[in-house]
């Protein structure tokens, strides 16, 4: 590779992984509040006197009812994004959501896997889901590391199979991958979404194809 050339695309590899897929949310800034007086701090004082009612707990058929839905629901969401996939790529947003659905399966594995037969009926509609979910998560963030390059001039293919995230890009090399295993940490950032090997390979079939493997440590 023209040492020039190899220069520029570590650099915006460099740039793209630094940003990061997910963005980083400060809290907005705004004007600071006038202390409280001293009526108004009794008055809060006098208030926190009267305790509130207590609220009973959800009851044990409204838990089931609402696990159910949610469950129902994230089957559904799961279709929906199989089928965007096929036709664009995801985005952080897709991710995003997929991930926080997964959290919320495997909450209702925990919640009801001990309990009565319904419960346990519920939890095993929710541990056929949750495989799935978890692949998808790793198709989207397949997905949408790929649509950032490509967005961003270098034509690097990602792809998920199973827990191996595979990079292909014909000008992949061993400094560009030094660069992706240990200044840009991308095993690191791989192994949030469930990922336990990388795979880098500039993709020729010939003598002139190479192929590098990184263990995601567990």
């Amino acid at each position: 590779m023209n040492a020039k050339v190899s220069k520029i695309l570590m650099a915006g590899i460099a740039g793209l992984l630094a940003l990061g897929l997910i963005a980083q949310h400060r809290p907005a800034s705004g004007p600071k509040e006038a202390a409280p007086s001293a009526p108004e701090i009794a008055a809060v004082v006098d208030a926190s006197a009267t305790e509130p009612a207590a609220v009973p707990p959800p009851s044990r058929e409204y838990i089931l009812a609402e696990d159910s839905g949610l469950l129902e629901r994230a089957a559904k969401h799961l279709t929906e994004s199989k089928e965007k996939l096929k036709k664009y790529y995801g985005s952080v947003d897709d991710l995003n959501r997929m991930n926080s659905e997964l959290t919320d399966v495997r909450a209702v594995i925990l919640r009801h896997t001990d309990g009565d037969k319904q419960e346990q009926d519920v939890a095993r509609r929710a541990k056929g889901l949750e495989p799935q979910m978890a692949q998808q998560v790793r198709a989207l963030y397949a997905s949408s590391l790929e649509e950032i390059f490509i967005k961003n001039g270098f034509d690097i293919k990602v792809k998920a199979t199973g827990t191996e995230l595979r990079l292909t890009y014909a000008l992949m090399s061993k400094p560009l991958v030094y660069k992706f295993a240990n200044e840009w940490k991308l095993a690191d950032k791989a192994a949030d979404y469930g990922f336990t090997r990388l795979v880098y390979t500039n993709g020729f079939s010939s003598s002139l194809g190479e192929t590098w493997t990184e263990h995601v440590p567990g």
